[in-house]
């Protein structure tokens, strides 16, 4: 979502929706295929980018009416994608490999990590430093931009660090297999696991409140920072993958089989 009413879920099969309504309804964007589809962001309500399995990018320029796609040049998925300015991105994949434009998509450069774990979380803190987690219990950090990319955590116990958030720049917490929740502060990580349900997406929306989503339809919530993390009805028992806020009191979870949660505070 780039407002409150504007916007866009993907997944498999070449799966587009989009909602100009706040998610009363959705229509189906055709982009002319059928791989997996894996993250969807916008930079304004016209320019927006989606990425998926065989190395591919699709852009719109004209607000999904129409799609254009792209191959990074390795075929791999590709799996979140985010903006920190409206030409400054990144793209994670497998293989360890994570991508970069400083034009708005037109043309991405391929940073190279040390390892070859999938990786599967972004978070872009500033135009000099983000973060990307993976298989392994991976977390690699940059702080010149993506020019080189330092391994900070590999731990084997954390499986797939799936996603990660920071509260401030020296505070942030991650989501991994098996219900294991990460927390760095300055540098080091703790771990907790407050569940035995795998975890998929973290977002805090503001320094004290946030949310997990995992399988069986769990959703954590805090309201402490993270001290402790308290379990919310979601009404479904199904896969839920994501989970996106457009202000405090408005954000939305998509899952498996086409579940799409809104929550209204």
């Amino acid at each position: 979502f780039i407002n409150d009413n504007l916007g866009w879920v993907v997944g498999t099969q070449g799966k587009v929706l989009k909602t100009i309504n706040g998610g009363n309804s959705w229509q189906n964007i055709s982009i002319n295929t059928s791989v997996s589809l894996n993250s969807v962001w916008f930079v304004s309500a016209d320019i927006g980018f989606i990425t998926g399995s065989n190395g591919l990018v699709f852009k719109t320029i004209n607000g999904g009416t129409t799609w254009n796609s792209f191959n990074l040049g390795y075929n791999i998925m590709l799996n979140e994608i985010q903006f920190i300015q409206s030409e400054v991105g990144f793209i994670t994949g497998d293989d360890g490999l994570i991508f970069k434009t400083t034009n708005m998509g037109t043309s991405w450069s391929v940073q190279y990590t040390n390892s070859y774990a999938s990786l599967f979380g972004l978070k872009i803190l500033t135009s000099q430093v983000a973060l990307a987690t993976g298989e392994g219990g991976i977390i690699h950090k940059t702080t010149n931009a993506g020019i080189s990319w330092y391994t900070v955590s590999s731990n084997p116990n954390f499986q797939w660090i799936q996603a990660i958030d920071f509260i401030n720049p020296s505070t942030g917490y991650s989501v991994s297999s098996y219900g294991i929740i990460l927390k760095t502060i300055n540098s080091g990580y703790q771990s907790e696991s407050p569940t035995s349900e795998h975890l998929e997406d973290i977002v805090f929306v503001n320094s004290s409140k946030g949310y997990i989503v995992g399988n069986h339809g769990l959703i954590l919530s805090t309201s402490d920072a993270g001290q402790s993390w308290n379990p919310m009805n979601s009404g479904t028992n199904k896969w839920l993958n994501s989970v996106f806020f457009v202000n405090e009191n408005t954000g939305w979870v998509v899952g498996s089989d086409g579940v799409i949660l809104k929550y209204s505070n």
